[in-house]
């Protein structure tokens, strides 16, 4: 009996030390591709058949040192070009424009050339600390978020502009633009942000952090908790957990990208320098 307990033991420690993860079985495990360098974000371009990912390059999310990249992968998972846009200083949040590709960068938006993936444009964003996550409106409008000052902001026509600047808006990260409106993300609830009217109203509450986001179904999303939790979540019902790596030392789950016609989440886990691709299954 006493070598039983020993050995149950002993595999609790090594399941500990291990880390321990859940997931649920609505998601299946497709791909991992390691070989990337904190990997914060994942912005999937389904009629190319590729997805590009933002590398911090360093474990300073907030450095201005130029050692952040650009890569491309397929849907596959394989590595197409390792660093295509260089020289950038912590990227994160990624959208597409007019054959742009719009980044954060610490304190700036920055704009590059699909075409050669060298930068055309930068604009510096007064008073920001953390930008992060970035949207496209299909007016061409660039919306994008400050986790620290707790602003959204935008770029059009060449000029950035702050389009709300909550109090109680904290850890504001995850956007998607819609057509009349953008669904946003805090530390605590996903709010809807009315274009037209500039009003903001609550949609889904006590989320906890949201990292990356998406919409999944009618009034279902889908958000990512940046330490390692993944949930979907109905409106007007609790938050349902599909994914836990928060018990492991590295793996997190940042900004991800989203294939709704295939149900394909490619989720970034940063300081494990790798992205996971996950099949949903609603």
């Amino acid at each position: 009996m006493k070598k039983l307990v020993f050995i149950f033991m002993i595999l609790c420690l090594a399941f500990h030390l291990g880390g321990q993860t859940y997931q649920s079985e609505k998601l299946e495990k497709l791909w991992e591709t390691t070989g990337l360098s904190v990997p914060e974000s994942v912005l999937p371009v389904p009629e190319e058949g590729i997805l590009y990912v933002s590398n911090i390059g360093s474990t300073n999310s907030s450095a201005k040192d130029n050692t952040g990249f650009i890569s491309i992968l397929s849907v596959d998972g394989e590595i197409k070009t390792l660093e295509w846009a260089t020289g950038l200083n912590a990227p994160k949040g990624m959208a597409i424009s007019n054959d742009k590709l719009y980044v954060t960068e610490v304190d700036h938006i920055t704009e590059i050339d699909l075409a050669t993936g060298k930068k055309v444009n930068s604009w510096p964003v007064e008073g920001a600390v953390f930008l992060n996550d970035v949207a496209a409106h299909a007016s061409g409008v660039i919306y994008f978020t400050d986790s620290r000052t707790g602003k959204v902001h935008k770029l059009e026509n060449e000029v950035v502009s702050t389009v709300i600047q909550e109090e109680g808006f904290p850890n504001v990260n995850g956007i998607v633009a819609l057509d009349k409106k953008l669904l946003i993300g805090t530390g605590d609830r996903v709010v809807k942000y009315y274009l037209e009217t500039g009003e903001v109203k609550d949609y889904m509450l006590n989320t906890g952090g949201v990292d990356g986001l998406a919409k999944v179904g009618k009034g279902v999303i889908l958000f990512s908790d940046w330490p390692g939790k993944v949930h979907i979540m109905k409106s007007g019902e609790e938050k349902e957990l599909l994914l836990d790596t928060s018990g492991t030392e590295k793996s997190k789950t940042a900004d991800f990208g989203y294939i709704a016609d295939k149900q394909l989440v490619f989720i970034p886990t940063f300081f494990a320098n790798s992205v996971v691709c996950y099949k949903l299954k609603l």
